[in-house]
């Protein structure tokens, strides 16, 4: 068997990487200039990560992307982590006495414990690779660089120190032979890993396991067919995942790993086609629901589409989690520039790119617009309100950037609201044009009516229906 050199799988992933950018520009593409249509999510580190390291052994390697640890102390509490221990715990006194004082000792604080019956080998304890044969660089372009450190280590020895024994030491992870298929790879995503002594730590934004050396596994003829396949794969696994704060695994059958840790993980990748299903059926099944509601429920108060919405988020954005009516608290002694002792917005939706969309809905039996053209009341209070939101991000991050770590730098703004008033314009055009002209003039980035919501959802279902395999 031929096996591909350093130099071979550095010029792979090199060329890899921008055959994957170009796939997913056409994926991401509108429909008119002969693309996919699909929203612009971050799926891969392929696309964006300022570094990439490979760790090559002797029978496969590691692609590593560790640009995006999170801005916590998480090796502490927060995670996800696995915390590597023995019995007794190696767990330093004063990480119990900083918990203790935080009053979260014994809760559940995002970090999974798990003990080696064996001593580890101090090289996987401490996560040392050793010294490699050979250290090359690769221009990825964007000022992006690929690092290719060689070792002569097999692939699950450099996982075990990856992970400092946690994979492949104390789990078993269940890493196929070198006769399993090409490109079917275990992916980690955004989990970090640590020995009890805390003596190092490792924050993995991707860590991908790649089983294969053999030359056939890395020719460069085969990347145009994988792209296609993978960006619809990470695709579907980003927009699958349960918690887009959590850790996603892709390692095999976890049925000898600790129920804990099991419940505790996002979605593993491998069930991701399952869940695809899943929310297919969901939205499905919320269109067909929201259709009967939006034809016959002119007269039914806000309240009736709030909670049905609140029912059915899917309908909001099919790409965020959506929280209802978060309350923004001002601090003791503080209120809003009119009193308030906090502001709501309806629904507030969480995308897994700390990103946010803060949402605002208005009565479906009100006209938005007088015979004239002029905003009604209802409107131009909903864009008051959009504007205390954004007063208080801007004052006030620091209260709420635990549970919204970004919404500072990243946050846009929808209203929607009835239709009723089409009536006043003689066309689609020109409702659409006067609809742009009331998100610029109140600085609201959409404003949409409840037929617009039903629509987006249509078009997100027969997107998502396509990647159906």
């Amino acid at each position: 068997m031929s096996v591909a050199s350093a130099k071979d799988v550095g010029q792979y992933l090199q060329r890899y990487v921008e055959g994957y950018r170009q796939e997913y520009e056409r994926f991401t593409s509108p429909p008119d200039k002969r693309g996919g249509g699909y929203p612009s999510l971050p799926i891969s580190p392929y696309l964006s990560a300022p570094n990439l390291r490979c760790v090559l052994g002797t029978d496969g390697a590691l692609v590593i992307d560790q640009s995006k640890p999170p801005d916590y102390q998480w090796h502490i509490a927060g995670g996800p982590a696995i915390k590597v221990d023995y019995e007794p715990t190696r767990t330093p006194p004063a990480v119990f006495e900083l918990l203790r004082n935080q009053g979260i000792l014994g809760k559940p604080i995002g970090i999974y414990r798990i003990v080696s019956k064996e001593p580890l080998p101090p090289d996987v304890w401490k996560g040392i690779y050793g010294t490699p044969l050979s250290k090359q660089q690769f221009d990825l372009g964007q000022g992006r660089t690929l690092f290719v450190d060689e070792f002569e280590l097999e692939v699950a020895e450099l996982l075990k120190r990856a992970t400092f024994g946690a994979f492949g030491n104390v789990l078993n992870v269940h890493l196929p032979s070198s006769n399993a298929d090409f490109w079917k790879h275990h992916i980690v995503k955004g989990m970090g890993f640590m020995p009890a002594d805390l003596n190092n730590h490792i924050f993995y934004n991707y860590l991908e396991v790649i089983p294969h050396r053999d030359a056939a596994a890395w020719d460069t003829r085969n990347i145009r067919v994988r792209v296609k396949a993978d960006v619809r794969r990470d695709f579907v696994s980003t927009i699958t995942s349960t918690d887009r704060d959590g850790a996603t695994l892709s390692f095999g059958d976890t049925d000898d790993w600790p129920e804990h840790l099991k419940e505790s993980l996002s979605t593993p990748v491998t069930t991701a086609l399952t869940e695809f299903a899943s929310l297919l059926d969901r939205i499905r099944s919320a269109i067909t629901q929201f259709e009967r509601l939006v034809k016959t429920g002119d007269e039914e108060p806000e309240a009736t589409f709030h909670k049905f919405l609140e029912s059915n988020p899917i309908l909001l954005d099919v790409y965020g989690t959506t929280k209802s009516k978060p309350k923004f608290l001002y601090p003791p002694g503080k209120t809003s520039p009119v009193g308030k002792a906090y502001v709501e917005p309806d629904f507030l939706i969480k995308f897994s790119y700390r990103a946010y969309r803060l949402v605002e809905l208005e009565r479906a039996n009100k006209d938005f617009a007088t015979q004239k053209g002029h905003p009604r009341q209802d409107f131009s209070q909903a864009a008051f309100q959009i504007g205390e939101w954004r007063n208080y991000i801007q004052n006030y991050y620091h209260l709420i950037q635990g549970d919204y770590p970004g919404i500072n730098a990243s946050c846009s703004t929808m209203i929607v609201m009835s239709r009723k008033g089409r009536g006043n314009f003689p066309d689609e055009a020109a409702l659409r044009d006067y609809l742009d002209l009331l998100k610029s003039t109140v600085n609201v980035d959409d404003v949409l009516t409840y037929e617009d919501l039903l629509e987006r959802a249509r078009v997100a279902y027969s997107q998502m229906l396509a990647l159906k395999m």
